[in-house]
């Protein structure tokens, strides 16, 4: 059994519905072929500037995670995120203060599209992504359809009292530690 050091950081959209409007189902303006047109052609000191590692570095990783992030499932009317632009779009979000509509906007993606789960260790590498799921999911559910979700029920993978940090919208676990829910009625030691 190997020690488990790990801080999970979750990353995700709010849950909150949009309006049942025309006006918010409409597309929403984005850049077109940001990957193809932009990234694709970056050198590799823009590339290294931008994602904060080298091309040759993300393409391992890409390798790694590929099968793990691909989709074969295709949504009605939605296209597949292709792995190579998840990943983009995680590393983008990790690496530059964007926030996450810009990145959203930026790789054509919709709000509650790109990144869901991102877990780091405690050095703060990237050791996981979940993403891709639509945007009607809440991000329980997500969680629970991740693989993170059956290492957070494994109490082996949890010795010595670790735990995981995660988002306040899943529940708290023996093995996952979460922020109070602020519904007005925290006390100060609450909050900090």
């Amino acid at each position: 059994m190997d020690m488990i050091e790990t801080v999970d950081i979750i990353f995700s959209s709010t849950s909150s519905a949009e309006s049942d409007s025309d006006e918010s189902r409409a597309k929403r303006p984005r850049i077109q072929n940001f990957v193809q047109d932009v990234v694709n052609k970056y050198t590799d000191t823009e590339f290294k500037e931008n994602f904060r590692m080298h091309r040759r570095t993300f393409n391992y990783l890409l390798n790694l995670v590929k099968e793990h992030i691909s989709s074969s499932s295709v949504d009605v009317g939605h296209p597949t995120i292709d792995a190579k632009r998840q990943l983009l779009c995680a590393i983008w979000y990790f690496s530059t203060p964007d926030s996450y509509r810009s990145i959203c906007t930026r790789f054509d993606i919709g709000k509650a599209t790109g990144l869901r789960i991102g877990v780091c260790d405690y050095k703060m590498l990237f050791t996981h992504c979940y993403a891709g799921e639509v945007g009607s999911v809440h991000d329980s559910t997500v969680l629970k359809r991740s693989e993170v979700w059956d290492f957070l029920l494994n109490n082996e993978k949890f010795p010595e009292n670790t735990h995981l940090l995660g988002d306040k919208a899943y529940h708290l676990l023996p093995t996952l530690i979460t922020l109070y829910k602020d519904n007005g009625h925290l006390n100060n030691e609450q909050t900090f």
